[in-house]
Protein backbone atom coordinates (compact mmCIF):
# COMPACT_ATOMS: atom_id res chain seq x y z
CA UNK A 1 0.00 0.00 0.00
CA UNK A 2 1.27 3.43 -0.90
CA UNK A 3 1.00 6.35 1.47
CA UNK A 4 -2.50 7.75 1.11
CA UNK A 5 -3.14 11.39 0.16
CA UNK A 6 -4.87 13.73 2.58
CA UNK A 7 -8.54 12.95 3.11
CA UNK A 8 -8.54 9.30 2.04
CA UNK A 9 -8.14 8.16 5.64
CA UNK A 10 -11.31 10.09 6.52
CA UNK A 11 -13.19 8.62 3.56
CA UNK A 12 -12.17 5.12 4.63
CA UNK A 13 -12.36 5.59 8.41
CA UNK A 14 -13.00 2.32 10.22
CA UNK A 15 -12.49 0.20 7.08
CA UNK A 16 -9.73 -2.38 6.90
CA UNK A 17 -7.37 -1.93 3.96
CA UNK A 18 -7.52 -2.61 1.13
CA UNK A 19 -11.02 -1.16 0.87
CA UNK A 20 -13.66 -1.68 -1.82
CA UNK A 21 -15.22 1.64 -2.85
CA UNK A 22 -18.19 1.79 -5.23
CA UNK A 23 -18.93 5.05 -7.07
CA UNK A 24 -22.46 5.48 -8.46
CA UNK A 25 -22.75 8.00 -11.29
CA UNK A 26 -25.47 8.97 -13.73
CA UNK A 27 -23.65 9.32 -17.08
CA UNK A 28 -20.27 8.66 -18.66
CA UNK A 29 -17.98 11.62 -17.77
CA UNK A 30 -19.61 12.30 -14.37
CA UNK A 31 -17.17 9.96 -12.66
CA UNK A 32 -14.18 11.89 -14.00
CA UNK A 33 -15.51 15.39 -13.44
CA UNK A 34 -17.03 14.88 -9.98
CA UNK A 35 -14.80 12.26 -8.36
CA UNK A 36 -11.97 11.43 -10.77
CA UNK A 37 -9.21 12.71 -8.51
CA UNK A 38 -10.40 10.64 -5.57
CA UNK A 39 -10.91 7.52 -7.69
CA UNK A 40 -7.39 7.74 -9.11
CA UNK A 41 -5.91 8.37 -5.65
CA UNK A 42 -7.75 5.38 -4.18
CA UNK A 43 -6.55 3.09 -6.96
CA UNK A 44 -2.97 4.33 -6.65
CA UNK A 45 -3.10 3.61 -2.90
CA UNK A 46 -4.04 -0.01 -3.60
CA UNK A 47 -7.77 0.09 -2.94
CA UNK A 48 -10.39 -1.59 -5.11
CA UNK A 49 -12.30 1.07 -7.04
CA UNK A 50 -15.60 0.11 -8.68
CA UNK A 51 -17.90 2.23 -10.85
CA UNK A 52 -21.62 1.87 -11.55
CA UNK A 53 -22.87 4.04 -14.42
CA UNK A 54 -26.65 4.36 -14.55
CA UNK A 55 -27.17 5.54 -18.15
CA UNK A 56 -25.18 5.59 -21.37
CA UNK A 57 -25.52 9.35 -21.86
CA UNK A 58 -27.67 9.13 -25.01
CA UNK A 59 -28.80 12.76 -24.77
CA UNK A 60 -25.47 14.42 -24.19
CA UNK A 61 -24.53 17.53 -26.15
CA UNK A 62 -21.68 16.86 -28.58
CA UNK A 63 -18.78 19.29 -28.88
CA UNK A 64 -16.67 18.14 -31.90
CA UNK A 65 -18.16 19.48 -35.14
CA UNK A 66 -17.46 16.27 -37.03
CA UNK A 67 -19.52 14.29 -34.51
CA UNK A 68 -22.49 16.63 -34.18
CA UNK A 69 -24.65 14.18 -36.12
CA UNK A 70 -24.57 11.98 -33.01
CA UNK A 71 -26.47 14.53 -30.93
CA UNK A 72 -30.19 13.88 -30.61
CA UNK A 73 -32.54 16.66 -31.72
CA UNK A 74 -30.40 18.32 -34.39
CA UNK A 75 -31.36 18.37 -38.09
CA UNK A 76 -28.39 16.15 -38.87
CA UNK A 77 -29.14 13.63 -36.09
CA UNK A 78 -28.79 10.03 -37.21
CA UNK A 79 -30.74 8.18 -34.48
CA UNK A 80 -32.15 8.28 -30.96
CA UNK A 81 -28.75 8.47 -29.32
CA UNK A 82 -27.72 4.86 -29.78
CA UNK A 83 -24.54 5.74 -31.70
CA UNK A 84 -23.62 8.47 -29.23
CA UNK A 85 -24.10 5.98 -26.38
CA UNK A 86 -21.66 3.57 -28.02
CA UNK A 87 -19.07 6.33 -28.41
CA UNK A 88 -19.53 7.50 -24.83
CA UNK A 89 -19.08 3.98 -23.47
CA UNK A 90 -15.80 3.78 -25.38
CA UNK A 91 -14.76 7.07 -23.82
CA UNK A 92 -15.83 5.76 -20.42
CA UNK A 93 -13.66 2.68 -20.82
CA UNK A 94 -10.66 4.90 -21.64
CA UNK A 95 -11.33 7.16 -18.65
CA UNK A 96 -11.69 4.27 -16.21
CA UNK A 97 -8.41 2.77 -17.38
CA UNK A 98 -6.74 6.10 -16.61
CA UNK A 99 -8.37 6.23 -13.18
CA UNK A 100 -7.38 2.66 -12.30
CA UNK A 101 -10.95 1.44 -11.90
CA UNK A 102 -10.99 -2.26 -11.09
CA UNK A 103 -14.42 -3.00 -12.61
CA UNK A 104 -17.15 -0.97 -14.25
CA UNK A 105 -20.85 -1.84 -14.39
CA UNK A 106 -23.94 -0.58 -16.23
CA UNK A 107 -27.23 -0.39 -14.36
CA UNK A 108 -29.69 -2.90 -15.76
CA UNK A 109 -26.95 -5.25 -16.93
CA UNK A 110 -25.83 -8.17 -14.76
CA UNK A 111 -24.60 -8.12 -12.06
CA UNK A 112 -26.29 -4.70 -11.62
CA UNK A 113 -29.60 -6.38 -12.37
CA UNK A 114 -32.21 -8.10 -10.24
CA UNK A 115 -31.48 -11.84 -10.53
CA UNK A 116 -33.82 -13.51 -13.02
CA UNK A 117 -34.82 -10.27 -14.76
CA UNK A 118 -34.04 -9.63 -18.44
CA UNK A 119 -31.41 -7.00 -19.21
CA UNK A 120 -32.90 -3.51 -19.28
CA UNK A 121 -31.63 -0.11 -20.36
CA UNK A 122 -31.95 3.06 -18.36
CA UNK A 123 -31.83 5.94 -20.84
CA UNK A 124 -30.43 9.39 -20.29
CA UNK A 125 -33.28 11.68 -19.13
CA UNK A 126 -31.84 14.83 -20.65
CA UNK A 127 -32.18 18.23 -19.01
CA UNK A 128 -32.67 21.93 -19.64
CA UNK A 129 -31.27 25.00 -17.96
CA UNK A 130 -33.46 26.96 -15.56
CA UNK A 131 -33.42 30.72 -15.06
CA UNK A 132 -31.41 30.22 -11.88
CA UNK A 133 -28.61 28.58 -13.85
CA UNK A 134 -29.36 25.14 -12.46
CA UNK A 135 -30.39 22.05 -14.37
CA UNK A 136 -34.03 21.07 -14.55
CA UNK A 137 -36.03 18.35 -16.36
CA UNK A 138 -36.12 18.47 -20.13
CA UNK A 139 -39.36 19.65 -21.81
CA UNK A 140 -39.99 16.10 -22.96
CA UNK A 141 -38.79 13.04 -21.05
CA UNK A 142 -39.21 9.51 -22.39
CA UNK A 143 -40.92 6.92 -20.25
CA UNK A 144 -37.85 4.64 -20.31
CA UNK A 145 -35.48 7.32 -19.01
CA UNK A 146 -33.66 6.78 -15.74
CA UNK A 147 -35.58 9.45 -13.87
CA UNK A 148 -38.93 7.98 -14.95
CA UNK A 149 -38.30 4.29 -14.27
CA UNK A 150 -39.76 2.87 -11.04
CA UNK A 151 -37.54 3.70 -8.10
CA UNK A 152 -38.00 0.25 -6.53
CA UNK A 153 -36.89 -1.50 -9.73
CA UNK A 154 -33.72 0.56 -10.18
CA UNK A 155 -32.92 0.27 -6.47
CA UNK A 156 -33.28 -3.51 -6.66
CA UNK A 157 -30.80 -3.56 -9.55
CA UNK A 158 -28.31 -1.53 -7.52
CA UNK A 159 -28.91 -3.74 -4.47
CA UNK A 160 -28.13 -6.81 -6.59
CA UNK A 161 -24.73 -5.31 -7.40
CA UNK A 162 -24.12 -4.36 -3.77
CA UNK A 163 -24.65 -7.98 -2.73
CA UNK A 164 -22.13 -9.17 -5.30
CA UNK A 165 -19.30 -6.65 -4.80
CA UNK A 166 -19.94 -5.94 -1.07
CA UNK A 167 -18.42 -2.45 -0.95
CA UNK A 168 -17.05 -0.94 2.23
CA UNK A 169 -17.84 2.57 1.01
CA UNK A 170 -20.40 3.88 -1.50
CA UNK A 171 -20.08 7.32 -3.09
CA UNK A 172 -22.76 9.15 -5.09
CA UNK A 173 -24.32 12.64 -5.35
CA UNK A 174 -26.11 14.65 -2.71
CA UNK A 175 -29.91 14.90 -2.99
CA UNK A 176 -29.69 17.89 -5.35
CA UNK A 177 -27.53 15.93 -7.78
CA UNK A 178 -24.77 18.51 -7.58
CA UNK A 179 -26.50 21.01 -9.87
CA UNK A 180 -30.04 19.73 -10.25
CA UNK A 181 -29.74 17.22 -13.10
CA UNK A 182 -32.71 14.84 -12.78
CA UNK A 183 -30.53 11.76 -13.41
CA UNK A 184 -28.07 12.82 -10.71
CA UNK A 185 -30.95 13.29 -8.28
CA UNK A 186 -32.31 9.89 -9.25
CA UNK A 187 -28.90 8.27 -8.71
CA UNK A 188 -28.93 9.63 -5.16
CA UNK A 189 -32.45 8.34 -4.54
CA UNK A 190 -31.76 4.94 -6.03
CA UNK A 191 -28.52 4.50 -4.08
CA UNK A 192 -30.19 5.28 -0.76
CA UNK A 193 -33.10 2.96 -1.55
CA UNK A 194 -30.69 0.18 -2.52
CA UNK A 195 -28.77 0.54 0.73
CA UNK A 196 -32.06 0.25 2.56
CA UNK A 197 -32.78 -3.00 0.70
CA UNK A 198 -29.49 -4.53 1.85
CA UNK A 199 -29.86 -3.28 5.40
CA UNK A 200 -28.31 -5.79 7.76
CA UNK A 201 -26.48 -7.61 4.96
CA UNK A 202 -23.46 -5.37 4.57
CA UNK A 203 -22.26 -2.35 6.56
CA UNK A 204 -21.45 0.06 3.72
CA UNK A 205 -20.72 3.69 4.57
CA UNK A 206 -22.26 6.32 2.27
CA UNK A 207 -20.60 9.54 1.19
CA UNK A 208 -22.11 12.11 -1.18
CA UNK A 209 -20.41 14.81 -3.22
CA UNK A 210 -20.71 18.03 -1.26
CA UNK A 211 -22.77 20.76 -2.91
CA UNK A 212 -24.09 24.12 -1.80
CA UNK A 213 -27.73 23.27 -2.55
CA UNK A 214 -27.74 19.75 -1.11
CA UNK A 215 -29.43 19.04 2.20
CA UNK A 216 -26.84 16.67 3.64
CA UNK A 217 -25.35 18.00 6.86
CA UNK A 218 -22.94 15.20 7.73
CA UNK A 219 -19.26 15.68 8.36
CA UNK A 220 -17.47 17.42 5.49
CA UNK A 221 -14.12 16.08 4.31
CA UNK A 222 -11.74 17.12 1.58
CA UNK A 223 -9.76 14.59 -0.42
CA UNK A 224 -6.61 15.63 -2.25
CA UNK A 225 -6.98 13.60 -5.40
CA UNK A 226 -4.74 12.78 -8.34
CA UNK A 227 -4.84 15.94 -10.46
CA UNK A 228 -3.12 14.49 -13.52
CA UNK A 229 -5.25 11.36 -13.44
CA UNK A 230 -8.40 13.47 -13.20
CA UNK A 231 -7.28 15.69 -16.07
CA UNK A 232 -6.52 12.73 -18.34
CA UNK A 233 -9.83 11.05 -17.49
CA UNK A 234 -11.83 14.21 -18.27
CA UNK A 235 -9.96 14.55 -21.55
CA UNK A 236 -10.92 10.98 -22.47
CA UNK A 237 -14.56 12.12 -22.77
CA UNK A 238 -13.88 13.96 -26.01
CA UNK A 239 -17.51 14.29 -27.12
CA UNK A 240 -18.40 16.10 -23.90
CA UNK A 241 -15.33 18.06 -22.79
CA UNK A 242 -12.50 20.26 -23.97
CA UNK A 243 -9.34 20.30 -21.87
CA UNK A 244 -6.65 22.97 -21.98
CA UNK A 245 -3.87 22.88 -19.42
CA UNK A 246 -5.42 22.71 -15.99
CA UNK A 247 -8.95 23.65 -17.01
CA UNK A 248 -11.84 22.18 -18.95
CA UNK A 249 -15.14 23.22 -20.50
CA UNK A 250 -18.38 21.44 -21.33
CA UNK A 251 -20.66 22.24 -24.27
CA UNK A 252 -21.73 25.49 -22.57
CA UNK A 253 -18.23 26.86 -23.15
CA UNK A 254 -17.72 27.87 -19.51
CA UNK A 255 -14.17 27.10 -18.40
CA UNK A 256 -13.58 25.53 -14.99
CA UNK A 257 -10.38 24.67 -13.19
CA UNK A 258 -9.61 20.97 -12.76
CA UNK A 259 -9.56 20.94 -8.99
CA UNK A 260 -7.71 17.97 -7.42
CA UNK A 261 -9.48 18.61 -4.12
CA UNK A 262 -12.88 16.93 -3.98
CA UNK A 263 -15.37 17.36 -1.15
CA UNK A 264 -17.72 14.81 0.36
CA UNK A 265 -20.25 14.65 3.16
CA UNK A 266 -21.07 11.64 5.30
CA UNK A 267 -24.65 10.36 5.16
CA UNK A 268 -26.03 8.04 7.80
CA UNK A 269 -28.24 5.31 6.34
CA UNK A 270 -29.98 2.37 7.94
CA UNK A 271 -27.29 0.12 6.48
CA UNK A 272 -24.43 2.25 7.73
CA UNK A 273 -22.43 0.92 10.69
CA UNK A 274 -22.12 3.14 13.71
CA UNK A 275 -19.30 3.89 13.47
CA UNK A 276 -18.32 2.49 10.08
CA UNK A 277 -17.25 -1.12 10.42
CA UNK A 278 -15.94 -0.61 13.93
CA UNK A 279 -15.92 -3.98 15.63
CA UNK A 280 -15.05 -5.78 12.41
CA UNK A 281 -12.03 -7.25 14.17
CA UNK A 282 -14.33 -8.73 16.83
CA UNK A 283 -16.43 -10.46 14.18
CA UNK A 284 -13.26 -11.81 12.62
CA UNK A 285 -12.02 -13.14 15.97
CA UNK A 286 -15.35 -14.82 16.68
CA UNK A 287 -15.43 -16.35 13.21
CA UNK A 288 -11.87 -17.66 13.62
CA UNK A 289 -12.66 -19.09 17.07
CA UNK A 290 -15.88 -20.82 16.04
CA UNK A 291 -14.53 -22.19 12.75
CA UNK A 292 -11.21 -23.24 14.34
CA UNK A 293 -12.97 -25.27 17.02
CA UNK A 294 -15.36 -26.73 14.46
CA UNK A 295 -12.41 -27.77 12.29
CA UNK A 296 -10.76 -29.43 15.29
CA UNK A 297 -13.92 -31.34 16.16
CA UNK A 298 -14.70 -32.52 12.64
CA UNK A 299 -11.06 -33.25 11.83
CA UNK A 300 -10.56 -35.24 15.02
CA UNK A 301 -13.70 -37.22 14.29
CA UNK A 302 -12.51 -37.90 10.76
CA UNK A 303 -8.77 -38.44 11.20
CA UNK A 304 -8.99 -41.92 12.71
CA UNK A 305 -10.19 -43.47 9.47
CA UNK A 306 -7.23 -45.47 8.14
CA UNK A 307 -7.12 -47.77 5.16
CA UNK A 308 -4.44 -50.31 4.34
CA UNK A 309 -2.65 -51.34 1.19
CA UNK A 310 -1.40 -54.65 2.40
CA UNK A 311 0.46 -53.80 5.60
CA UNK A 312 0.93 -50.14 4.63
CA UNK A 313 -1.41 -47.77 6.49
CA UNK A 314 -3.22 -45.11 4.39
CA UNK A 315 -4.47 -42.38 6.78
CA UNK A 316 -6.99 -40.93 4.33
CA UNK A 317 -9.15 -39.50 7.10
CA UNK A 318 -6.28 -37.37 8.44
CA UNK A 319 -5.41 -36.20 4.93
CA UNK A 320 -9.02 -35.17 4.32
CA UNK A 321 -9.11 -33.38 7.69
CA UNK A 322 -6.01 -31.38 6.75
CA UNK A 323 -7.58 -30.32 3.46
CA UNK A 324 -10.72 -29.30 5.32
CA UNK A 325 -8.65 -27.29 7.80
CA UNK A 326 -6.85 -25.39 5.02
CA UNK A 327 -10.11 -24.72 3.15
CA UNK A 328 -11.96 -23.50 6.24
CA UNK A 329 -9.15 -21.19 7.37
CA UNK A 330 -8.88 -19.78 3.84
CA UNK A 331 -12.63 -19.19 3.75
CA UNK A 332 -12.48 -17.23 7.01
CA UNK A 333 -9.55 -15.18 5.69
CA UNK A 334 -11.35 -14.33 2.46
CA UNK A 335 -14.65 -13.58 4.21
CA UNK A 336 -13.01 -11.21 6.69
CA UNK A 337 -10.48 -10.07 4.04
CA UNK A 338 -7.62 -10.40 6.54
CA UNK A 339 -4.59 -12.70 6.64
CA UNK A 340 -4.53 -12.82 10.41
CA UNK A 341 -8.04 -14.29 10.61
CA UNK A 342 -6.95 -17.20 8.42
CA UNK A 343 -3.88 -17.70 10.62
CA UNK A 344 -5.90 -17.53 13.85
CA UNK A 345 -8.44 -20.06 12.56
CA UNK A 346 -5.71 -22.60 11.81
CA UNK A 347 -3.84 -21.80 15.01
CA UNK A 348 -6.96 -22.46 17.10
CA UNK A 349 -7.48 -25.80 15.36
CA UNK A 350 -3.83 -26.75 15.93
CA UNK A 351 -3.90 -25.67 19.59
CA UNK A 352 -7.10 -27.61 20.23
CA UNK A 353 -5.54 -30.65 18.53
CA UNK A 354 -2.49 -30.40 20.77
CA UNK A 355 -4.70 -30.31 23.89
CA UNK A 356 -6.63 -33.36 22.71
CA UNK A 357 -3.39 -35.21 22.03
CA UNK A 358 -1.77 -34.40 25.38
CA UNK A 359 -4.59 -34.67 27.93
CA UNK A 360 -6.53 -37.58 29.34
CA UNK A 361 -5.54 -41.16 29.96
CA UNK A 362 -6.79 -42.06 26.50
CA UNK A 363 -6.25 -38.97 24.31
CA UNK A 364 -8.63 -38.45 21.42
CA UNK A 365 -5.70 -37.83 19.10
CA UNK A 366 -3.22 -40.68 19.51
CA UNK A 367 0.37 -39.84 18.61
CA UNK A 368 2.43 -42.24 20.76
CA UNK A 369 4.55 -44.52 18.62
CA UNK A 370 3.83 -47.42 20.97
CA UNK A 371 0.32 -47.51 19.66
CA UNK A 372 -0.61 -49.39 16.46
CA UNK A 373 1.27 -47.84 13.55
CA UNK A 374 -1.76 -46.71 11.55
CA UNK A 375 -3.46 -44.98 14.50
CA UNK A 376 -0.28 -43.19 15.58
CA UNK A 377 0.53 -42.14 12.03
CA UNK A 378 -2.96 -40.72 11.57
CA UNK A 379 -2.74 -38.82 14.87
CA UNK A 380 0.67 -37.32 14.05
CA UNK A 381 -0.46 -36.41 10.56
CA UNK A 382 -3.58 -34.62 11.82
CA UNK A 383 -1.81 -32.90 14.73
CA UNK A 384 1.04 -31.41 12.74
CA UNK A 385 -0.87 -31.27 9.47
CA UNK A 386 -3.16 -28.65 10.97
CA UNK A 387 -0.10 -26.41 11.34
CA UNK A 388 0.88 -26.99 7.72
CA UNK A 389 -2.72 -26.33 6.68
CA UNK A 390 -2.57 -22.98 8.51
CA UNK A 391 0.47 -21.88 6.51
CA UNK A 392 -1.20 -22.99 3.28
CA UNK A 393 -4.38 -21.08 4.21
CA UNK A 394 -2.46 -17.87 4.83
CA UNK A 395 -0.70 -18.20 1.46
CA UNK A 396 -3.98 -18.92 -0.34
CA UNK A 397 -5.71 -16.01 1.39
CA UNK A 398 -2.88 -13.64 0.45
CA UNK A 399 -3.09 -14.76 -3.14
CA UNK A 400 -6.88 -14.42 -3.19
CA UNK A 401 -6.82 -10.93 -1.72
CA UNK A 402 -4.20 -9.79 -4.22
CA UNK A 403 -6.23 -11.19 -7.10
CA UNK A 404 -9.47 -9.58 -5.93
CA UNK A 405 -7.95 -6.14 -5.38
CA UNK A 406 -5.45 -5.89 -8.22
CA UNK A 407 -6.49 -3.09 -10.62
CA UNK A 408 -7.67 -4.36 -13.99
CA UNK A 409 -7.11 -2.00 -16.89
CA UNK A 410 -10.08 -3.23 -18.94
CA UNK A 411 -13.25 -2.67 -16.89
CA UNK A 412 -16.28 -4.61 -18.05
CA UNK A 413 -18.62 -1.99 -19.44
Amino acid sequence: MREEPAGLADLLAGVEAPATVLFVHAHPDDESIATGGTMAALAAAGHRVLLLTCTRGELGEVIPADLRHLQVGLPESVDDGTELAAVRLTELASATRVLGVHSGFLLGTAPALTPGDPTRRYRDSGMSWGEDGRAQPAPQVSADSFSQQPLEQAAADVAALLRVVRPDVVVTYDDDGGYGHPDHIRAHQVTLAALEQVRGELPARLWVTASDAGSSTGRLIEVLGDAEGKRAAIAAHGTQTVVEGGRFALSNGIWRDIDPVERFRAVETTSSPAPARRGGWLRAVLAALVVGLLVCWLGTTLHGHVGYAGATPLPWGAALAIVFCAAAATAVGMWTRTLWAAAVTGAIAFTANWLLASTGEVPLIVTQTAQPTGVALAGLLWLYGAGVATVVAVLLTARGLRASHAPRRSPAL
